[in-house]
């Protein structure tokens, strides 16, 4: 097992190349989810975390793969749904090069001990409650039907229990791989493209609907926060954002819940 401060350097390293190259091109990016409440409240990291998360814009989401690739590609792998045919998630995570010798799949990835910074892309979210709160059910839907076919731990990540859930769940498992992925990517930026832009939302999080649905203006300007002593974009509506996602931010959790992903 990796020390966690050793984790942390590499995806502060990671981060900074990503950042960096965004700033470069012009493309908005910035800390979200743990690593902006880390900014907040710790300077820098929580403690005990071990990843960096950010969040771009959907709009710049091709943009961004591209220069990605092209810039940073003889760097850093990019694991998402078009470079790896069973990646479960909707957003991308990012490794150091020369800390991966071998193709990674989300089998190992949880136990590998690379460090990683994963990318959110933030789309338009449906206004009213009852779609919206169906557009997360079948994005988290489409997920998991690769995620128990891609982990151990197979169908124990489904904790369904109403039939027609069930049903669509077993569904969308007996499809091929690629398929639910272009299907995931098509519902997303359906939703993306016909809502307004009352609401933003990044799907394939832990916490889903409604504390990963946030309101746009809370995105409208960003202001920078040192982060590990290093300069990083936040949304300039980060105190209503921890509050709608976290709660009492300020407030440390429970010793049992100071995790990071490799304990």
């Amino acid at each position: 097992m990796r020390d966690v401060s050793e984790l942390q350097q590499e995806a502060l390293s990671i981060c900074e190349m990503v950042y960096r190259a965004c700033e470069r091109h012009q493309i908005p990016c910035c800390l979200a989810a743990g690593t902006l409440l880390g900014a907040v409240r710790h300077k820098g990291f929580i403690p005990w975390d071990d990843d960096i998360d950010l969040e771009i814009f959907r709009t710049d989401y091709e943009c961004f793969r591209r220069i990605m690739q092209d810039e940073l590609g003889d760097r850093l792998i990019f694991q998402e749904f078009q470079t790896d045919p069973t990646y479960p998630f909707p957003f991308t995570k990012i490794f150091l090069r020369n800390a991966v010798t071998e193709r990674l799949h989300y089998p190992h990835l949880n136990r590998s001990g690379y460090a990683f910074v994963d990318v959110f892309p933030l789309s338009r979210c449906p206004t009213n409650e009852s779609i919206a709160r169906i557009f997360f059910k079948i994005t988290e839907l489409l997920s998991l039907s690769i995620l128990s076919r891609v982990c151990s731990e197979g169908d124990q990540v489904c904790g369904y229990t109403k039939r027609h859930v069930i049903g669509a769940y077993h569904f969308f498992q007996k499809l091929p791989i690629p398929l639910v992925q272009r299907i995931s990517s098509a519902v997303i930026n359906f939703f993306n493209a016909v809502s307004p832009n009352r609401y933003l939302c990044y799907t394939g999080g832990k916490y889903g609907y409604p504390l990963e649905k946030y309101q746009a203006d809370w995105y409208h300007t960003m202001e920078n926060v040192k982060f590990e002593g290093r300069e990083f974009a936040i949304p300039a509506g980060w105190d209503a954002l921890l509050r709608h996602k976290y709660g009492n931010y300020r407030q440390l959790p429970v010793p049992a819940n100071r995790t990071g992903h490799f304990e």
